[in-house]
């Protein structure tokens, strides 16, 4: 990887994208060959689930535990603002408090701030706002340092000459390439029509020499059997030799044939696929939420809210970084959130919630042992949803532990799918998943003819759901109390 260049890796979930970050950036040692670049220490990584091990502690006193200089602090906070925080953003928050967005705008804007060699980005986009994702498009490309980023937001790839790294055939394949990213959709394009012809002709190759091989063995019986009428020796003796020659040749043929390689079709390999049923039949409420007023005593409120959600409606709710989507979200199943008024939802609606954190799964259970409890469906319909989803039958006795996040989010999506609820509430379904599957689940929710809550900052959803409804969170008044003695950005 070179200085002056930024370099964006791509490929399907559960390819290794992440573990090869997690190399690129010395946080993983754990394998063979060689590295040769700057040490941890001179580089600044943002994961793609962003933990922290204490999340008592304040966002000013974790800027202070990452930065070395003063400087760097003022310029994280600079970062900060121009990511939309509002100058009012109290620095004297836990960690603990922040939302999935503000979580990734703190890490981003400490990565580029720091006086690292390398930055390496672990799905930055997942969570932020347009403001947040319009700031990382600046900053990539105003960039002093090269960055090497794992995305699936086109965003990011477009109108600037980068470096692309596919990993491909769960990580046995890896393809470079240097130009615009469009340049490189056309080239994936004349890829895969040149694979596509060279199928077909070594389909036709193929069939070509079975017919002639059967031809062949068809004149070599013939001429070892077929008598002369008059019993003529030579004859014979001609028409036997002939018959031997047509073995022959034969025999060589079927060498040829077996040498040739099986020819694979390359539109034929298994893609993610995502059905979803609710037997929606009515238009009916099934949930209610009037005057409410959702939030943490204390901490924050946001309300009050009306909504009257019918059977079949779809539903999007925007806002920016820390307005309170999940909050929202989550008071529709955690009555303990709604602190006035009241959300009801109707008797025998099953609602199911697709959460922003994915990393609280069952990590001690196999793939198919989690999907068959928590879906509380046989294990030939679990295992029917997994190889829907690409979960190959021989992967079924993995460990939850082992799946990458993009596949994580497969998983709970197979889940959902299980379950046929009526009411779908998803927080940012598309982090984490590569450009194939994010369309897919696009297009699987435009189709569905249940209810659907979605907090996403996907612009692709409000163009694709039909009659969707928009939710402003900024028209609805929100209250988070400040620290006594809070520091302000």
């Amino acid at each position: 990887m070179e200085d002056d260049e930024n370099t964006f890796i791509i490929g399907p979930n559960g390819s290794g994208k992440s573990t090869l970050l997690r190399i690129l950036a010395d946080v993983d040692r754990t394998f063979r060959g060689h590295r040769a670049g700057p040490s941890r220490g001179d580089i600044a990584y943002v994961p793609q689930e962003i933990t922290y091990q204490s999340s008592d502690r304040t966002v000013l006193q974790h800027l202070h535990d990452q930065a070395i200089h003063s400087e760097t602090i003022a310029l994280a906070i600079k970062a900060m603002h121009g990511m939309g925080l509002s100058r009012k953003f109290d620095l004297e928050r836990r960690l603990c408090e922040l939302s999935g967005g503000e979580k990734r705008k703190l890490e981003l804007s400490i990565a580029f701030s720091s006086q690292a060699e390398l930055a390496c980005l672990d799905e930055p986009t997942n969570d932020l706002d347009a403001a947040g994702i319009h700031w990382l498009q600046s900053a990539i490309q105003n960039s002093s340092i090269p960055i090497v980023s794992i995305t699936h937001n086109s965003e990011l790839l477009e109108d600037s000459l980068n470096r692309y790294i596919r990993i491909e055939d769960e990580g046995s394949s890896i393809v470079s390439f240097r130009g615009l990213f469009q340049d490189y959709l056309e080239m994936k394009s004349r890829q895969l029509s040149s694979s596509c012809h060279q199928y077909l002709q070594a389909k036709e190759e193929k069939k070509r020499l079975e017919q002639a091989i059967n031809k062949k063995r068809n004149w070599a019986i013939k001429g070892q059997y077929k008598k002369p009428k008059d019993n003529d020796k030579g004859r014979i003796k001609a028409a036997r030799e002939r018959s031997m020659k047509s073995a022959r040749q034969a025999k060589a043929m079927e060498t040829r044939y077996d040498r040739l390689p099986d020819p694979t079709k390359p539109f034929e390999k298994p893609v993610f696929r995502w059905d979803l049923q609710s037997n929606n039949k009515s238009h009916r409420p099934v949930i209610s939420v009037i005057n409410a007023t959702v939030g943490y005593s204390g901490h924050f409120e946001l309300g009050p809210i009306d909504l009257n959600i019918t059977a079949g409606s779809k539903w999007l709710i925007k806002g920016h970084n820390g307005i309170g989507k999940t909050t929202l979200l989550r008071s529709f199943t955690e009555p303990g959130l709604v602190l006035d008024g009241k959300i009801e939802v109707k008797p025998n609606v099953r609602i199911e919630y697709l959460s922003q954190e994915i990393c609280s799964l069952r990590q001690e259970l196999s793939i198919l042992h989690y999907l068959v409890e928590e879906s509380r469906s046989t294990t030939q319909q679990c295992m029917h949803a997994l190889s829907l989803a690409q979960f190959h039958r021989s992967r079924c006795n993995e460990l939850v532990s082992e799946l990458s996040s993009g596949e994580l989010v497969k998983l709970v999506l197979c889940c959902l799918s299980l379950k046929s609820p009526q009411v779908i509430v998803l927080d940012e379904p598309t982090n984490h998943l590569d450009f194939e599957a994010c369309q897919i689940v696009i297009d699987a929710l435009s189709e569905y003819d249940g209810t659907l809550v979605i907090v996403t900052h996907e612009a692709k959803f409000e163009e694709a759901l039909p009659l969707i409804k928009v939710v402003h969170l900024e028209e609805i008044s929100s209250k988070r109390f400040v620290h006594p003695k809070a520091a302000r950005l």
